[in-house]
């Protein structure tokens, strides 16, 4: 992750030698490897994934008050608020799109249904804005007021995140999403956006 400090070593490992899709899509902001998330790590995340000061402070605060407890192995909820990946799958709310299941694994399936419910021809591959909002209502289960909130911060995040130029979210952005690997990808855009607003800053004071 570029540009993002590393956290000291907290006496842990990482989950798994063989991380699931739910572990996977959290890791990366877990830069240190082992196996747990601290506020600051998902404030420097946000940071690199372009958000600006303000939102990737609240950002921070949110979600780590969301899943630290559920995320950890004791009854007492955790000191800093960090968030433990091997837990993740426990943090799992309803009114979701359950392509992870209650493990955290990938269900491919339910990731397809998505498309063949909610896309239209001839772009059965990519949803507009309209139609993920159809996605978030038809996901919500009767009287689940958090996942209803959850579920649409998650799908708002993940559209001004990727911000696409034609307004659709393609099924191979979405996948990334899913497995974690849009995140460093798009962390690598925001480090070369910026790098070059540097160069240009001190070439105009240069001259």
């Amino acid at each position: 992750m570029s540009g993002i400090p590393i956290t000291p070593s907290h006496n842990g490992k990482y989950p798994s030698s063989d991380p699931t899709a739910l572990q996977k899509h959290v890791g990366w902001w877990d830069q240190d490897n082992d196996g747990v998330i601290w506020p600051s790590d998902i404030y420097h995340g946000f940071r690199a994934l372009g958000f600006g000061v303000t939102l990737s402070v609240m950002s921070a605060i949110v979600i780590c008050i969301s899943l630290s407890y559920v995320s950890g192995s004791t009854w007492y909820p955790d000191w800093a608020f960090r968030i433990y990946i091997a837990g993740i799958h426990k943090a799992k709310h309803g009114s979701d799109s359950d392509v992870y299941n209650r493990k955290g694994v990938f269900d491919g399936r339910a990731f397809e249904e998505i498309f063949t419910t909610y896309a239209d021809p001839p772009n059965y591959d990519s949803l507009t804005s309209a139609q993920l909002f159809q996605l978030i209502k038809g996901n919500a289960d009767p009287y689940d007021f958090f996942g209803w909130q959850a579920n649409f911060l998650e799908w708002a995040s993940f559209y001004v995140l990727l911000w696409p130029e034609d307004g659709r979210i393609t099924k191979t952005d979405l996948k990334a999403l899913y497995d974690g690997s849009l995140f460093p990808r798009i962390a690598k855009k925001v480090e070369l956006r910026r790098a070059k607003m540097r160069e240009l800053v001190n070439g105009v004071k240069d001259n």
